[in-house]
């Protein structure tokens, strides 16, 4: 089975390292130019780790680029696996793999699809979290369900960087018994239940600015959750 990686963030490291070792290796990563780092927090350079395993690198600012397209096509996929991406898949994208395009949201789809998860996870106080794999589609992480992990979270004690490790914890585990299936012929996609889906907003840097008047409580659930 042939892979396109694309990932620029710290869970698409390991998520490759983990595949790579599972004896799936891509045949082409996708990841950002150095100079677009400050596009994620999390950002991590893909570079090296496709160069100790062999594998061709495009360097692109998006994933829509002809030049991306063009680089993704040639490598003829059977699927485009995305893991920490921030970007809508289009539909010339989407076509390429005979598969389909997979991707990982850190929640329990389909609760708490959009942007900003993580935070908005704690200062909505839910009391779950998940990480998912689902096939992407032409909505906002609306795609069938490919595999799941649901796990339990405090949030009044449970911090932005522990939630986020613990759902790309979650996510490296399922990935490789994911890819096992899907090379042999078994694709599961479950559809989402749009009933109970909620939407997270996009956080900007000005939503972190700190209250004071707040009670502590608040202000401390804040501090966790951009922190």
């Amino acid at each position: 089975m042939r892979i396109a990686f694309v990932g620029a963030v710290e869970g698409s490291a390991q998520a490759l390292q983990a595949i790579c070792a599972a004896g799936h290796r891509p045949v082409l990563i996708v990841t950002l130019p150095q100079d677009q780092a400050g596009a994620h927090s999390d950002f991590f350079d893909l570079g090296p780790l496709a160069e100790a395993n062999a594998i061709p690198l495009c360097r692109a600012a998006r994933t829509d680029d002809e030049a991306c397209l063009a680089a993704i096509r040639n490598a003829a996929p059977d699927l485009v696996l995305i893991i920490g991406w921030s970007q809508l898949v289009g539909a010339e994208l989407r076509a390429l793999p005979s598969l389909g395009v997979l991707g990982f949201h850190p929640s329990a789809l389909p609760r708490m699809r959009g942007r900003g998860v993580i935070p908005w996870h704690i200062l909505t106080e839910q009391r779950r979290g998940g990480a998912t794999l689902f096939w992407i589609a032409e909505g906002v992480d609306d795609g069938p369900v490919a595999a799941q992990a649901v796990f339990d979270i405090d949030p009044d004690h449970i911090t932005a960087r522990a939630l986020y490790d613990r759902a790309v914890s979650e996510m490296v585990a399922m990935l490789p018994p994911l890819l096992d299936r899907l090379r042999a012929g078994d694709r599961p996609a479950t559809p989402q239940d749009e009933a109970e889906a909620t939407i997270c907003a996009r956080r900007r840097p000005q939503d972190g600015q700190i209250d004071w008047t707040r009670p502590a409580a608040c202000i401390d659930r804040l501090i966790r959750a951009v922190g």
